[in-house]
């Protein structure tokens, strides 16, 4: 049993250190949320991570910050990743999914189709 549990810590701690951060969080290109979750991306080449300042929105709990966030904005070619203690969501676009379509504006329609006033 003991070699059990040892081996899950293993797997466990191997698992969490392969998913490492492949972005400078100073470096990552900003787009905004409104207070609606409608997220807006600046007008440039499509990045693969995007900062958004969450400061501004009001959650009760970390719990809540991730429901609202995973709510709208996750959804096949997005991935949010929340920052509750500093404020901030990075936004993962999985470029591997929109192939050669990398017009922002059509990245802003996908965003403005995910986003929904909030409802909750």
């Amino acid at each position: 049993m003991k070699l059990i549990k040892i081996l899950s810590l293993a797997f466990v701690l191997v698992s969490v250190s392969s998913y490492s951060q492949d972005y400078v969080l100073e470096e990552l290109t900003v787009a905004t949320i409104d207070e609606n979750y409608y997220v807006t991306v600046p007008v440039t080449p499509i990045e693969e991570y995007y900062y958004i300042d969450i400061s501004h929105l009001s959650f009760e709990s970390e719990e809540q910050a991730n429901n609202y966030i995973n709510a709208f904005l996750y959804a096949n070619i997005t991935r949010p990743v929340l920052n509750y203690e500093e404020r901030y969501v990075v936004l993962q676009i999985m470029l591997e999914f929109i192939g050669d379509d990398r017009d922002p504006a059509n990245l802003q329609t996908y965003l403005n189709r995910l986003s929904k006033p909030n409802k909750y």
